[in-house]
């Protein structure tokens, strides 16, 4: 009876020793891309006052005005003068990029930089990079039309056109669902098969067949 006493001691003392796993923190095996943070970068949102009887404003949910304003706040607190300048210059390419394109799309880009910023993969003066995301993984779709100010609706008779979101299929999109009129589906099976499929271009399985073909004829030759 003595000795069962004091192994039930041993093992109560021991799981009160035991760390506990913090509320809120995730496993390093459920942990993605975007959970992954390495530096804190100021977001735009961060510095727009929510409007009366309104909750605090999100990223997505900004308008072009209120993000050019919480932008341009971040900016006059930097002291680098060549990182000041290549954020002006980014802001100046996101604005043309909203006209030419779409605000959300534009908006969303640079959440994607920010957040490759906060991975400690890009920074500011990583201009080359940030370029090379922007026209292979920014906009993907033709630009849109405009009448009058606004974004002119395709004419009945013409098949719908689909705009995919590019962070998705790189596995790096923050949004679980469709946002911002932006489908998650592959770009390589609605580019060749022209048809909505809710896998990721990363993970998918025609693309790598084909990729695999390429080699061994390749080989063979």
């Amino acid at each position: 009876m003595v000795g069962f006493l004091h192994n039930c001691q041993i093992v109560c003392n021991f799981d009160h020793n035991t760390p506990s796993v913090p509320r809120g923190k995730k496993s390093g095996r459920e942990k993605t891309v975007v959970d992954v943070i390495y530096h804190d970068i100021d977001w735009p949102h961060y510095f727009v006052q929510p409007k009366s009887n309104q909750k605090a404003p999100r990223y997505d949910d900004l308008s072009l005005e209120e993000f050019v304003y919480g932008y341009l706040r971040i900016v006059a607190m930097e002291q680098d003068g060549d990182v000041k300048a290549a954020m002006l210059s980014h802001l100046e390419e996101l604005m043309l990029d909203a006209r030419q394109y779409s605000w959300p799309k534009a908006r969303a880009f640079h959440g994607l930089i920010v957040q490759e910023m906060e991975r400690g993969a890009l920074t500011w003066l990583d201009t080359e990079q940030i370029q090379t995301h922007r026209h292979r993984r920014g906009y993907i779709s033709s630009p849109v039309t405009r009448s009058q100010g606004n974004y002119s609706k395709p004419a009945s008779d013409n098949p719908p056109r689909y705009e995919i979101c590019n962070a998705y299929n790189s596995g790096s999109c923050p949004h679980e669902k469709p946002h911002d009129g932006l489908k998650h589906s592959c770009s390589y099976c609605f580019g060749k098969l022209k048809r909505l499929y809710k896998h990721p271009e990363c993970e998918c399985r025609r693309k790598d067949s084909k990729n695999d073909q390429s080699s061994s004829q390749k080989q063979s030759g």
